[in-house]
């Protein structure tokens, strides 16, 4: 069979500024360059960044619509924790219960638009001491994203924490807190990616993929 005719592996990233890597990392067009090359790139690959800055999990509810009509295979998303942790007025600016059920809503969105869409949920980065302080309950809301994939059956990828098994990210994940250094201008929230994304999300997101790629065109596992 030949490239062409073979059905597209067809990703939609979805999440904050943390996906869209606006301000430096820009992980995602990493990935679907490297992904070009991998073994089991058969057939044709084609990624859409649909993250967006500064939004929390009430846009990623609202907007999961816009991911459904790109028709993707694969979906790679956030749970939006990053924002949805922050405190606004010392309560944070989306609650953990309503955080679960914006991710609840997105799913449901997801699977009524293509119900064999294949949905994987990541944890992303830490963040400075500085920026702790204003989420404090950060990894809480990470660990609710990473229990609500399994309860669905969803694959996980825990990059804070580390997610283990046969990823090659470090044991432990990002550093915590995470230094401002391999942040954007210092601001202890934004990764680059020399040292913070290349090291702690790239390798896992790109195992990621070529395990899924694998799977759809009925290739072995790559080891």
């Amino acid at each position: 069979m030949s490239w062409q005719v073979r059905k597209p592996f067809t990703l939609v990233t979805y999440g904050t500024s943390l996906t869209t890597g606006r301000l430096s990392a820009q992980w995602v067009e990493r990935l679907q360059q490297a992904l070009y090359g991998v073994p089991e790139a058969i057939g044709p690959v084609i990624v859409y960044n649909m993250g967006r800055g500064s939004q929390t999990s009430a846009w990623g509810a609202a907007n999961a619509y816009l991911a459904a009509n790109m028709r993707p295979t694969h979906i790679l998303t956030e749970g939006f924790a990053i924002n949805d942790s922050a405190l606004v007025g010392g309560v944070p600016q989306v609650s953990q219960t309503d955080h679960l059920l914006n991710m609840a809503s997105m799913r449901a969105t997801w699977k009524a638009a293509n119900p064999s869409v294949d949905i994987t949920w990541q944890t992303m980065s830490s963040v400075s001491s500085d920026v702790a302080t204003g989420r404090p309950n950060l990894a809480n809301y990470y660990a609710d994203e990473m229990t609500y994939a399994a309860a669905q059956g969803d694959t996980a990828i825990d990059n804070y924490l580390g997610p283990g098994g046969a990823y090659p990210g470090p044991s432990g994940g990002w550093p915590k807190p995470l230094s401002p250094a391999l942040t954007y201008d210092g601001d202890g929230l934004h990764p680059l990616w020399s040292g913070a994304d290349d090291t702690y999300l790239f390798p896992n997101v790109r195992w990621w993929a070529r395990v899924k790629m694998a799977a759809y065109w009925g290739l072995p596992a790559p080891v």
